[in-house]
């Protein structure tokens, strides 16, 4: 395989993967930030109905 073949091949690679990593990248904090809100809201819920009992 010749170096200019493989280069192209790497670079096809990295323009086929780049999105997903960037998906990747910034779908971990959103998680997190997600799974803060809804741990949040269910502290909430179960304070309000322990005040009502």
């Amino acid at each position: 395989m010749s170096e200019s073949s493989a280069s192209s091949r790497i670079k096809r690679l990295l323009n086929t993967y780049s999105g997903l990593v960037l998906m990747g990248a910034v779908g971990i904090p959103v998680g997190i930030i997600v799974g803060a809100i809804c741990a949040l809201f269910g502290r909430v819920l179960l304070a309000i109905g322990a005040f009502r009992d």
